[in-house]
């Protein structure tokens, strides 16, 4: 996460198939000190800055007391607009647009999971050929979607728009927010009572104890017992299909159908969100 991040090295790049590396000390205040020589790059109002996810570069080194200002140029936002429906991660990037294919990340450091290495167990050399590269991929990308994100219709909408809301989301997530603990606590309770009520509607329906949350149960009583449909749908487990495009396409068939989905949205906003 970008605000507990540690600075290991940076990497940067101005021209093709070029990048340099500058290792930085374990010691955070040493860090910090040697940061310094690069704010006037960081704070000049005339230098481009270009970064892959700028936000997340940006999180890391506001801890350190370094500010962004100036132009600044996001190659994967720029991929976003130029194709919205499409990948933007910058490995897929540099395979698509490039024709190269970047050392992935998991060489470096194994599987994710507990016995992971980080970026300072790693062997210098083998750091500087990855951030190099990382950078170096960056620039090109930036290279070849800026003529496109200079057309009319994307010009004000990356400048004026998607790159100043960059900055508002950063902020958003470094302020975080306040959450009304007690408020939520109240209304967890709360939906606990109206799935109570909906859950004993639902089994007078059914006329039986059933589970309403086993997918198999209920198939078994909407569609065998209440017999809701002669041609149910059946999942790949030969189970009755369940789902919610199912229960919507049955919603007038019986009164017991928009029961479940009531429960089904509440039981999710206490579960997932409130609690």
């Amino acid at each position: 996460e970008a605000r507990n991040a540690d600075l290991v090295g940076i990497a940067f790049s101005f021209k093709t198939k070029e990048a340099y590396y500058v290792p930085f000390p374990e010691d955070f205040e040493e860090a910090k000190a040697l940061l310094q020589l690069f704010a006037p790059y960081f704070e000049s109002e005339s230098v481009e800055k270009v970064a892959h996810n700028i936000k997340y570069d940006e999180q890391v080194i506001n801890r350190y007391d370094i500010k962004i200002r100036g132009p600044r140029f996001d190659t994967m936002i720029a991929h976003y607009l130029l194709s919205p429906d499409g990948k933007h991660g910058m490995d897929f990037l540099a395979e698509y647009y490039l024709r190269y294919q970047t050392i992935p990340i998991e060489d470096l450091l194994g599987k994710k999971g507990k016995n992971q290495k980080t970026m300072r167990d790693i062997e210098q050399k083998d750091i500087v050929r990855y951030a190099g590269e990382d950078a170096d991929i960056t620039w090109q990308l930036k290279e070849l979607f800026e003529p496109e994100i200079q057309k009319d219709h994307l010009k004000h909408l990356f400048y004026e728009i998607e790159m100043p809301l960059s900055e508002v989301l950063k902020a958003m997530e470094q302020e975080g927010i306040n959450l009304d603990v007690a408020h939520l606590k109240t209304f967890s309770e709360e939906l606990a009572v109206d799935l109570d009520e909906l859950e004993k509607k639902i089994l007078e329906y059914a006329g039986e104890d059933l589970n309403v949350n086993s997918p198999k149960q209920l198939g078994e009583i909407l569609f065998e017992k209440l017999e809701i449909s002669k041609k149910a749908k059946k999942t790949k487990t030969g189970q009755y299909s369940t789902s919610e495009e199912t229960l919507q396409a049955h919603i007038n068939d019986h009164p017991i159908i928009p029961l479940i989905l009531d429960y089904r949205s509440l039981r999710k906003l206490k579960s997932t969100y409130v609690d």
